[in-house]
Protein backbone atom coordinates (compact mmCIF):
# COMPACT_ATOMS: atom_id res chain seq x y z
CA UNK A 1 0.00 0.00 0.00
CA UNK A 2 1.30 3.40 -0.76
CA UNK A 3 1.37 5.27 2.51
CA UNK A 4 0.48 8.73 -0.04
CA UNK A 5 -0.49 9.11 -3.40
CA UNK A 6 -1.67 11.93 -5.76
CA UNK A 7 -3.90 10.31 -8.70
CA UNK A 8 -4.73 12.34 -11.66
CA UNK A 9 -4.96 15.84 -9.80
CA UNK A 10 -6.28 18.18 -12.07
CA UNK A 11 -6.98 22.40 -11.28
CA UNK A 12 -8.27 24.81 -13.39
CA UNK A 13 -8.57 28.48 -12.87
CA UNK A 14 -11.10 29.44 -15.58
CA UNK A 15 -9.91 28.44 -18.82
CA UNK A 16 -6.33 27.88 -17.40
CA UNK A 17 -5.03 24.86 -16.41
CA UNK A 18 -2.99 25.24 -13.20
CA UNK A 19 -2.04 21.44 -12.72
CA UNK A 20 -2.55 18.51 -15.45
CA UNK A 21 -3.23 14.87 -14.05
CA UNK A 22 -0.28 14.97 -11.23
CA UNK A 23 0.18 11.56 -10.32
CA UNK A 24 2.67 10.59 -7.24
CA UNK A 25 3.10 7.28 -5.10
CA UNK A 26 5.49 6.78 -1.90
CA UNK A 27 5.84 3.22 -0.83
CA UNK A 28 7.63 4.16 2.02
CA UNK A 29 8.52 7.21 4.62
CA UNK A 30 10.05 9.48 2.08
CA UNK A 31 11.11 13.68 1.63
CA UNK A 32 9.75 14.43 -1.73
CA UNK A 33 10.80 17.87 -3.01
CA UNK A 34 8.73 19.77 -5.43
CA UNK A 35 10.42 21.72 -7.20
CA UNK A 36 10.08 24.46 -10.37
CA UNK A 37 10.28 27.77 -11.67
CA UNK A 38 7.66 30.45 -10.08
CA UNK A 39 4.24 29.77 -11.63
CA UNK A 40 4.50 26.04 -12.19
CA UNK A 41 1.95 25.12 -9.86
CA UNK A 42 3.68 23.37 -7.20
CA UNK A 43 2.06 25.76 -4.18
CA UNK A 44 -1.30 24.92 -5.72
CA UNK A 45 -0.42 21.49 -5.15
CA UNK A 46 0.52 21.42 -1.94
CA UNK A 47 -2.72 23.62 -1.42
CA UNK A 48 -4.65 20.35 -2.70
CA UNK A 49 -3.24 18.17 -1.04
CA UNK A 50 -3.30 20.18 2.45
CA UNK A 51 -7.06 20.52 1.79
CA UNK A 52 -6.94 24.42 1.45
CA UNK A 53 -7.97 24.65 -2.18
CA UNK A 54 -10.22 21.88 -4.15
CA UNK A 55 -8.75 19.62 -6.91
CA UNK A 56 -10.97 19.86 -9.84
CA UNK A 57 -10.60 16.36 -10.81
CA UNK A 58 -8.26 13.30 -9.00
CA UNK A 59 -7.77 12.19 -5.97
CA UNK A 60 -5.62 12.21 -2.35
CA UNK A 61 -4.63 9.13 -0.38
CA UNK A 62 -3.28 8.58 2.18
CA UNK A 63 -2.79 5.33 4.13
CA UNK A 64 -4.80 4.40 1.59
CA UNK A 65 -7.17 6.55 2.26
CA UNK A 66 -8.70 8.72 0.13
CA UNK A 67 -8.84 12.45 1.73
CA UNK A 68 -9.68 14.33 -1.72
CA UNK A 69 -13.13 15.87 0.45
CA UNK A 70 -12.09 15.37 3.64
CA UNK A 71 -11.44 19.09 5.42
CA UNK A 72 -7.99 19.66 6.62
CA UNK A 73 -8.24 18.70 10.11
CA UNK A 74 -9.61 15.52 8.94
CA UNK A 75 -6.35 14.36 6.42
CA UNK A 76 -3.73 13.40 9.36
CA UNK A 77 -1.34 16.32 7.72
CA UNK A 78 0.17 19.14 9.36
CA UNK A 79 1.87 22.40 7.36
CA UNK A 80 4.51 24.68 7.96
CA UNK A 81 4.25 27.95 5.74
CA UNK A 82 6.75 30.39 4.71
CA UNK A 83 5.35 33.22 7.02
CA UNK A 84 5.18 30.72 10.24
CA UNK A 85 1.79 32.01 10.83
CA UNK A 86 2.20 31.80 14.32
CA UNK A 87 -0.19 33.49 17.11
CA UNK A 88 1.69 36.76 18.91
CA UNK A 89 -0.02 36.29 21.80
CA UNK A 90 0.45 33.08 22.50
CA UNK A 91 3.75 31.93 24.37
CA UNK A 92 5.76 29.22 22.25
CA UNK A 93 4.32 26.34 23.93
CA UNK A 94 0.82 27.78 23.31
CA UNK A 95 1.76 27.93 19.79
CA UNK A 96 2.88 24.51 19.77
CA UNK A 97 0.08 22.49 21.25
CA UNK A 98 -2.93 24.92 19.93
CA UNK A 99 -2.97 22.43 17.47
CA UNK A 100 -3.71 19.64 19.85
CA UNK A 101 -5.95 21.65 22.16
CA UNK A 102 -8.13 22.81 19.03
CA UNK A 103 -8.72 19.25 18.70
CA UNK A 104 -9.59 18.74 22.87
CA UNK A 105 -6.43 16.55 23.71
CA UNK A 106 -5.72 16.07 27.43
CA UNK A 107 -3.64 18.93 28.82
CA UNK A 108 -1.05 16.54 29.78
CA UNK A 109 -1.06 15.15 26.23
CA UNK A 110 -0.56 18.45 25.01
CA UNK A 111 2.32 19.14 27.64
CA UNK A 112 3.92 15.90 27.19
CA UNK A 113 3.69 16.74 23.00
CA UNK A 114 4.82 19.74 23.41
CA UNK A 115 8.03 18.98 25.43
CA UNK A 116 9.26 16.19 23.67
CA UNK A 117 9.24 18.47 20.23
CA UNK A 118 11.11 21.50 21.94
CA UNK A 119 13.38 18.95 22.64
CA UNK A 120 13.76 17.83 19.12
CA UNK A 121 14.56 20.97 17.60
CA UNK A 122 16.46 22.22 20.61
CA UNK A 123 13.97 25.53 21.95
CA UNK A 124 12.85 24.12 25.44
CA UNK A 125 14.76 27.11 27.15
CA UNK A 126 11.67 29.43 25.15
CA UNK A 127 8.87 28.05 25.95
CA UNK A 128 7.61 30.79 27.76
CA UNK A 129 8.40 33.60 25.47
CA UNK A 130 6.38 35.24 22.69
CA UNK A 131 6.87 35.05 18.71
CA UNK A 132 8.21 38.55 18.23
CA UNK A 133 11.18 37.68 20.98
CA UNK A 134 12.74 35.25 18.94
CA UNK A 135 14.68 35.30 15.46
CA UNK A 136 13.58 34.37 12.39
CA UNK A 137 14.84 30.56 12.46
CA UNK A 138 13.20 30.46 16.06
CA UNK A 139 10.37 31.03 14.80
CA UNK A 140 10.60 28.62 12.29
CA UNK A 141 11.43 26.14 14.50
CA UNK A 142 8.26 26.74 16.81
CA UNK A 143 6.35 26.60 13.46
CA UNK A 144 8.13 23.03 12.71
CA UNK A 145 7.30 22.09 16.63
CA UNK A 146 3.75 22.84 15.89
CA UNK A 147 3.11 20.55 13.49
CA UNK A 148 5.40 17.97 15.06
CA UNK A 149 3.22 17.69 18.27
CA UNK A 150 0.46 16.25 15.79
CA UNK A 151 2.24 13.36 14.88
CA UNK A 152 0.94 13.77 11.29
CA UNK A 153 1.43 11.00 8.73
CA UNK A 154 2.59 13.61 6.26
CA UNK A 155 4.60 16.86 6.99
CA UNK A 156 4.23 19.79 4.40
CA UNK A 157 6.33 22.16 4.28
CA UNK A 158 5.32 25.84 2.00
CA UNK A 159 9.01 27.36 1.18
CA UNK A 160 9.51 27.60 4.78
CA UNK A 161 13.53 28.86 4.68
CA UNK A 162 12.63 31.63 2.09
CA UNK A 163 12.31 34.18 4.31
CA UNK A 164 15.49 33.80 6.30
CA UNK A 165 18.88 34.56 5.51
CA UNK A 166 21.33 32.70 3.90
CA UNK A 167 23.25 31.83 6.45
CA UNK A 168 20.35 30.72 8.70
CA UNK A 169 18.71 28.74 5.41
CA UNK A 170 21.49 26.51 5.23
CA UNK A 171 21.75 25.71 9.08
CA UNK A 172 17.74 24.94 9.02
CA UNK A 173 18.15 23.08 5.89
CA UNK A 174 20.21 20.75 7.73
CA UNK A 175 18.24 20.50 10.97
CA UNK A 176 14.84 19.70 8.66
CA UNK A 177 16.97 16.81 7.13
CA UNK A 178 18.20 15.16 10.88
CA UNK A 179 14.55 16.17 11.86
CA UNK A 180 13.34 13.74 8.81
CA UNK A 181 15.60 11.04 9.82
CA UNK A 182 14.07 10.95 13.19
CA UNK A 183 10.24 11.07 12.55
CA UNK A 184 8.54 8.49 10.92
CA UNK A 185 6.56 10.23 8.22
CA UNK A 186 6.28 11.06 4.91
CA UNK A 187 7.38 14.83 3.97
CA UNK A 188 6.38 16.78 1.03
CA UNK A 189 8.60 20.38 0.64
CA UNK A 190 8.20 22.88 -2.32
CA UNK A 191 10.79 25.10 -2.69
CA UNK A 192 11.94 27.44 -5.91
CA UNK A 193 15.39 26.73 -4.51
CA UNK A 194 17.53 23.82 -6.58
CA UNK A 195 19.76 23.64 -3.43
CA UNK A 196 17.35 22.76 -1.29
CA UNK A 197 16.03 20.13 -3.48
CA UNK A 198 19.46 18.64 -4.46
CA UNK A 199 20.77 18.44 -0.46
CA UNK A 200 17.04 17.14 1.30
CA UNK A 201 15.40 15.06 -1.37
CA UNK A 202 14.93 11.07 -1.36
CA UNK A 203 13.03 12.15 -4.55
CA UNK A 204 12.32 15.29 -6.61
CA UNK A 205 9.67 16.06 -8.38
CA UNK A 206 10.51 18.74 -11.00
CA UNK A 207 7.40 20.47 -12.39
CA UNK A 208 6.88 23.25 -15.08
CA UNK A 209 3.85 24.81 -16.51
CA UNK A 210 1.66 22.20 -14.19
CA UNK A 211 2.70 18.95 -14.88
CA UNK A 212 5.98 16.27 -13.92
CA UNK A 213 8.83 17.07 -15.85
CA UNK A 214 10.93 14.23 -14.24
CA UNK A 215 10.64 12.03 -10.59
CA UNK A 216 13.58 10.74 -9.11
CA UNK A 217 16.77 10.62 -6.58
CA UNK A 218 18.71 13.72 -7.27
CA UNK A 219 21.96 12.33 -8.80
CA UNK A 220 19.64 10.36 -11.64
CA UNK A 221 17.79 14.10 -12.58
CA UNK A 222 21.22 16.22 -12.63
CA UNK A 223 23.15 12.83 -14.31
CA UNK A 224 20.35 12.21 -16.76
CA UNK A 225 17.94 14.77 -17.04
CA UNK A 226 14.92 13.00 -19.53
CA UNK A 227 15.08 16.88 -21.17
CA UNK A 228 16.59 19.93 -22.14
CA UNK A 229 14.18 21.91 -19.42
CA UNK A 230 15.27 19.58 -16.61
CA UNK A 231 19.06 19.63 -18.08
CA UNK A 232 19.12 23.93 -17.41
CA UNK A 233 17.11 24.15 -14.05
CA UNK A 234 19.22 21.40 -12.08
CA UNK A 235 22.55 22.68 -11.58
CA UNK A 236 24.41 25.97 -10.55
CA UNK A 237 26.12 27.23 -12.78
CA UNK A 238 23.20 26.14 -15.52
CA UNK A 239 24.24 24.03 -18.08
CA UNK A 240 25.94 25.80 -21.37
CA UNK A 241 23.64 24.75 -24.63
CA UNK A 242 24.90 25.06 -27.96
CA UNK A 243 22.97 25.08 -31.16
CA UNK A 244 24.36 22.84 -33.90
CA UNK A 245 23.92 20.08 -36.35
CA UNK A 246 24.01 16.14 -36.80
CA UNK A 247 26.17 15.87 -39.49
CA UNK A 248 26.16 11.84 -40.31
CA UNK A 249 24.80 8.71 -38.38
CA UNK A 250 25.51 5.63 -37.81
CA UNK A 251 23.87 2.87 -35.70
CA UNK A 252 25.90 3.54 -32.56
CA UNK A 253 26.81 7.83 -32.93
CA UNK A 254 26.48 10.74 -34.89
CA UNK A 255 28.58 13.56 -35.96
CA UNK A 256 28.16 16.90 -34.72
CA UNK A 257 28.77 20.10 -37.17
CA UNK A 258 29.25 23.13 -34.59
CA UNK A 259 31.84 25.80 -36.19
CA UNK A 260 34.88 26.07 -33.96
CA UNK A 261 34.34 22.36 -33.85
CA UNK A 262 35.96 19.28 -35.44
CA UNK A 263 35.65 15.97 -35.13
CA UNK A 264 33.24 15.56 -32.44
CA UNK A 265 31.11 12.40 -32.36
CA UNK A 266 28.34 11.58 -29.66
CA UNK A 267 27.01 8.22 -28.16
CA UNK A 268 23.30 8.17 -29.21
CA UNK A 269 20.37 6.50 -27.78
CA UNK A 270 19.31 3.40 -30.04
CA UNK A 271 15.78 4.73 -30.16
CA UNK A 272 16.43 8.45 -30.70
CA UNK A 273 15.31 9.42 -34.39
CA UNK A 274 17.71 11.72 -36.16
CA UNK A 275 18.44 12.67 -39.63
CA UNK A 276 21.60 14.17 -40.98
CA UNK A 277 20.92 17.96 -40.94
CA UNK A 278 18.64 17.72 -38.22
CA UNK A 279 19.27 20.76 -35.64
CA UNK A 280 20.25 20.08 -32.45
CA UNK A 281 21.30 21.49 -29.07
CA UNK A 282 24.84 20.22 -27.21
CA UNK A 283 24.31 20.68 -23.78
CA UNK A 284 27.90 21.11 -21.41
CA UNK A 285 28.16 21.39 -17.40
CA UNK A 286 30.09 24.45 -16.24
CA UNK A 287 32.33 21.84 -14.21
CA UNK A 288 33.11 19.37 -17.23
CA UNK A 289 34.73 22.37 -19.16
CA UNK A 290 38.36 22.08 -18.32
CA UNK A 291 40.40 25.20 -18.48
CA UNK A 292 44.17 23.59 -18.88
CA UNK A 293 43.16 22.53 -22.33
CA UNK A 294 43.06 18.46 -21.74
CA UNK A 295 40.46 16.67 -23.10
CA UNK A 296 39.53 15.20 -26.79
CA UNK A 297 37.88 18.52 -28.42
CA UNK A 298 39.88 22.01 -27.59
CA UNK A 299 38.15 25.44 -27.74
CA UNK A 300 40.38 28.70 -28.05
CA UNK A 301 38.31 31.72 -25.89
CA UNK A 302 38.79 35.04 -23.60
CA UNK A 303 37.68 35.67 -20.17
CA UNK A 304 35.07 38.18 -20.42
CA UNK A 305 34.48 38.14 -16.51
CA UNK A 306 35.55 36.18 -13.68
CA UNK A 307 33.19 35.29 -10.39
CA UNK A 308 34.94 34.36 -7.07
CA UNK A 309 31.93 33.06 -4.98
CA UNK A 310 33.63 30.82 -2.45
CA UNK A 311 35.59 27.21 -3.38
CA UNK A 312 35.96 27.77 -6.85
CA UNK A 313 35.76 30.63 -9.95
CA UNK A 314 32.77 31.03 -12.57
CA UNK A 315 34.46 32.42 -15.68
CA UNK A 316 32.60 33.51 -18.72
CA UNK A 317 34.42 33.07 -21.57
CA UNK A 318 34.04 34.08 -25.59
CA UNK A 319 34.73 31.08 -27.00
CA UNK A 320 34.52 32.78 -30.81
CA UNK A 321 32.00 30.97 -33.00
CA UNK A 322 30.82 28.73 -30.13
CA UNK A 323 28.05 29.94 -28.02
CA UNK A 324 26.22 29.47 -25.68
CA UNK A 325 22.48 29.84 -26.22
CA UNK A 326 21.42 33.81 -25.99
CA UNK A 327 17.73 32.13 -24.80
CA UNK A 328 19.25 30.67 -21.57
CA UNK A 329 20.92 33.98 -19.99
CA UNK A 330 21.32 36.46 -22.44
CA UNK A 331 25.29 36.33 -22.24
CA UNK A 332 26.09 34.14 -25.36
CA UNK A 333 29.43 33.10 -23.07
CA UNK A 334 30.51 29.67 -21.95
CA UNK A 335 30.13 29.27 -18.32
CA UNK A 336 33.13 27.47 -16.66
CA UNK A 337 33.13 26.37 -13.36
CA UNK A 338 37.24 25.76 -12.24
CA UNK A 339 39.34 25.38 -8.87
CA UNK A 340 40.48 29.13 -7.57
CA UNK A 341 43.72 27.27 -7.73
CA UNK A 342 43.08 28.16 -11.54
CA UNK A 343 44.22 31.85 -11.70
CA UNK A 344 41.95 33.47 -14.63
CA UNK A 345 41.36 37.07 -15.31
CA UNK A 346 39.17 39.41 -16.87
CA UNK A 347 40.68 39.22 -20.95
CA UNK A 348 43.17 36.23 -20.53
CA UNK A 349 43.49 33.87 -23.18
CA UNK A 350 42.20 30.50 -22.21
CA UNK A 351 42.50 27.08 -23.99
CA UNK A 352 39.66 25.16 -23.25
CA UNK A 353 39.37 21.23 -23.52
CA UNK A 354 36.32 18.67 -23.01
CA UNK A 355 35.43 15.35 -23.45
CA UNK A 356 32.96 14.00 -26.31
CA UNK A 357 31.16 11.71 -23.57
CA UNK A 358 30.59 14.81 -21.59
CA UNK A 359 28.22 16.36 -23.59
CA UNK A 360 24.56 16.38 -23.57
CA UNK A 361 22.46 15.95 -26.49
CA UNK A 362 18.72 17.21 -27.25
CA UNK A 363 17.00 17.47 -30.34
CA UNK A 364 14.10 20.09 -31.46
CA UNK A 365 11.61 19.24 -29.13
CA UNK A 366 14.23 19.45 -25.95
CA UNK A 367 14.51 15.87 -25.57
CA UNK A 368 17.41 13.86 -24.52
CA UNK A 369 18.86 11.93 -27.65
CA UNK A 370 22.39 10.62 -25.79
CA UNK A 371 22.33 7.40 -23.71
CA UNK A 372 21.72 6.98 -19.75
CA UNK A 373 24.86 7.81 -17.59
CA UNK A 374 25.99 5.82 -14.89
CA UNK A 375 25.10 7.60 -11.38
CA UNK A 376 28.92 7.85 -10.48
CA UNK A 377 30.41 10.21 -13.00
CA UNK A 378 32.45 12.67 -11.91
CA UNK A 379 29.83 15.59 -12.23
CA UNK A 380 27.71 13.88 -10.34
CA UNK A 381 26.43 15.82 -7.30
CA UNK A 382 27.54 14.58 -3.64
CA UNK A 383 24.69 15.76 -1.72
CA UNK A 384 26.51 15.86 1.42
CA UNK A 385 29.31 18.55 -0.09
CA UNK A 386 26.34 20.26 -1.89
Amino acid sequence: MNDFELDRIVKRYGQRTTLDKISLATTEKEFIVVVGPSGCGKSTLLKIIAGLEPADAGRVLIDGRDVTRLEPGDRDIAMVFQSYALYPHMTVAENMGFGLRMAGRPKAEIREAVENAASILQISDYLDMRPKQLSGGQRQRVAIGRAITRSPSVFLFDEPLSNLDAALRTRMRIEIGMLYRRLDATMIYVTHDQVEAMTMATRIVLMNQGGIEQIGVPSELYVNPVNRFVAGFLGSPRMNFMTARVADVDDESFGVSLEGLEGVRVARRPEARLVTGDEITLGLRPEDIRTDGGGEHRLAGQVSLVEEPGRESIAYIDAGAVRASESEDGLGHLTVQADRRTPMRRDDSVTLGFDSDALYVFDAAGNTMTPRRPLDTPSAPNKAES
